[in-house]
């Protein structure tokens, strides 16, 4: 016999109300850039539990387009936006 299951995934543009507590409430406190006339959030968000890396990430999001990196100087927030969004580059 066969069993099959399914599993919901919610993903970032679902509704606010189903977002995790953990990304609502990284997303409240991210920082916002504007590069090109383009807003970005930044914020940094802590490793899931089964993140064998156990390092925490900088995701930058705009409306298309979402990156993470997981090497990012401790003092990000004080980099100018030019920067900082360099750092979401590899640069």
């Amino acid at each position: 016999m066969r069993v099959t299951r399914t599993i919901r995934v919610n993903c970032l543009a679902d509704t606010p109300d189903r977002l995790p507590a953990v990304l609502r409430e990284a997303q409240r406190t991210a920082r916002p850039i504007f590069i090109e006339s383009i807003p970005w959030l930044v914020y940094e968000l802590p490793p899931p539990a089964f993140d064998r890396r156990r390092g925490a990430s900088l995701v930058f999001e705009s409306e298309d387009v979402m990156r993470r990196i997981r090497q990012y100087p401790p003092n990000w927030r004080q980099l100018s936006d030019e920067d900082l969004f360099a750092l979401s580059w590899g640069s």
